[in-house]
């Protein structure tokens, strides 16, 4: 159900310790003279001015105050211009098993290997195109060199047909008409916008457009995503890997739902190009009870009685705006989502998920997406997941691959108009005895990925390699692109990745 604009308008105690007055040794050459008043007996007759025991207390503030500075993410926050460092990890010893940064593998992927998962092989409907197939045995093609030729990493495809980024160049051929829309799915990588809005801004310069695309309801990065600025409350969250019900399981990987009065309010921001700003406001959301929602916008605010419905709503108001609030005091209103973008050019949506390894996503409900595509359908889906997976003592990740050709064969059912790319894994450092290195195991699970995009006949894109592959987290990390744990993107790193796979793409749709 699509409703019109038409509806009613309404208006975050340090004083010095004093000095001890303890019994101490005196100097041999100082006499004590009795005295008639007994207390003179128990005086210190150190010099007023001792503070022998304070160069101690000084170095442990000065090494306390440098341990909580080097927690802060100074390469973040000045865009590389500050380095990072990271006192307390530097001093500790790790051997081969430790990481520099957390080695965390997602908890349903070590449950999952160790299931029976033949019923959810997913079913494959071609949908609109007859490009989304997925290729028999016989028709997997073999691994492709990711630096054909000079230096670029190129777009590896792995299509039955050959036929490259094709449902993504047909629609910035028709940007004019309706914005390409591409969705990035991921873990912690993407995590805050970065990476992805460079890519944003990037394909926007070319090919035009402005606004961020999707935003969630709620997130607890509002203070660290920069390329929307963002106030919520009343917002209940609700992820994919937490027992959500089957019908509710979308793209995003979460949806909302509201108590009491929820508000969440969008304004445009001038961090990158194309932000500040956007001609149209979209809400999606499903209502199970008869409801009330106040959308405002630089034009003012409408208000809208929706009727309950099992189904997907969408409230769409065009318009130029840099600002969006969207309000309900309706329990229970189930939000899935703001789309705050223009309705030509070319579109981004990030949609992260810390500590997912992307296997989630192979049982997403393929009713729901149906009708999601209805408002909101994709033409190019870029999944990027591996860093959860990966361990430094693994090199065999055949189970993770299986598991990931499900996640991507129900991805190209859930929406069969879309072209499909794989992101490989980036560097990822491990620290041994106090030196850092790229992680043993980062070839396999690139490997295992690229055999997940063979199997699937999808398009693969070496992030490693267009990274400089062995050694190059090290590298980025010196030169400020990366944060200290070796693993995670800053904002310039984020710049740098963002420009390459944009140039990748340009490449692989002027083919």
């Amino acid at each position: 159900m699509s409703l019109s604009q038409n509806a009613d308008n309404s208006t975050p105690n340090n004083q010095p310790a004093s000095d001890p007055t303890s019994d101490a040794s005196q100097d041999n050459n100082t006499i004590d003279t009795p005295s008639s008043d007994s207390s003179s007996e128990n005086e210190d007759h150190r010099p007023k001015g001792d503070r022998r025991g304070f160069p101690f207390f000084i170095i442990i503030i000065a090494v306390a105050i440098l341990a909580a500075l080097s927690l802060l993410p100074w390469a973040q926050w000045t865009d590389g211009k500050f380095k990072g460092f990271s006192l307390i990890s530097d001093l500790i010893y790790s051997n081969d098993d430790q990481q520099s940064g957390a080695e965390v593998v997602d908890p349903e992927l070590i449950a999952a290997l160790n299931e029976n998962e033949d019923q959810l092989a997913p079913r494959i409907n071609s949908g609109d195109s007859t490009y989304t197939t997925i290729p028999t045995p016989d028709q997997v093609k073999p691994a492709q060199a990711p630096r054909p030729s000079g230096d670029q990493v190129v777009i590896e495809d792995y299509t039955i047909k050959s036929q490259g980024l094709y449902n993504f160049k047909r629609a910035i051929a028709n940007r004019a008409n309706r914005p390409a829309r591409v969705a990035v799915i991921g873990d912690s990588y993407i995590e805050g916008d970065i990476f992805t809005m460079d890519l944003r801004a990037d394909l926007q310069d070319l090919y035009g457009g402005s606004g961020v695309g999707y935003v969630y309801m709620s997130s607890p990065l509002t203070g660290f995503r920069t390329s929307v600025s963002q106030r919520c409350s009343g917002w209940t969250e609700h992820d994919i890997r937490k027992n959500m019900p089957d019908k509710y399981k979308a793209l995003q990987g979460e949806y909302f739902t509201a108590s009491g009065a929820a508000t969440t309010t969008y304004n445009g921001t001038d961090k990158l190009p194309h932000l500040k700003s956007w001609n149209n406001t979209g809400f999606m959301f499903i209502a199970p009870s008869d409801a009330k929602i106040a959308i405002t916008t630089d034009a003012g605010t409408k208000t809208y009685d929706v009727k309950a419905s099992p189904d997907v709503q969408f409230i769409e108001i065009p318009g130029a705006t840099s600002l969006a609030k969207i309000a309900t005091s309706t329990n229970g209103l189930i939000a899935l989502g703001t789309y705050l973008n223009d309705n030509s050019g070319v579109v981004v949506d990030c949609m992260s998920l810390r500590g997912n390894s992307g296997i989630s996503h192979r049982s997403l409900s393929i009713d729901l997406a149906g009708q999601m595509r209805k408002f909101i359908d994709y033409d190019l889906i870029i999944i990027e997941y591996g860093i959860n997976a990966l361990s430094s003592s693994q090199k065999d990740y055949s189970g993770y691959k299986k598991l990931m050709v499900k996640t991507v064969t129900r991805i190209k059912e859930c929406f069969p108009n879309a072209d499909i790319l794989i992101l490989g894994i980036g560097d990822r450092g491990q620290k041994s005895g106090g030196v850092v290195k790229s992680i043993a195991t980062s070839p396999n699970m690139v490997s295992a990925q690229r055999d997940i995009a063979r199997e699937t006949g999808s398009l693969f894109w070496d992030t490693r390699e267009a990274m400089g592959g062995d050694g190059a987290v090290v590298k980025w990390r010196n030169e400020g692109k990366i944060n200290p744990d070796y693993i995670h993107l800053n904002a310039k790193g984020g710049k740098e990745l963002g420009a390459l796979l944009a140039g990748a793409i340009k490449n692989a749709l002027n083919k």
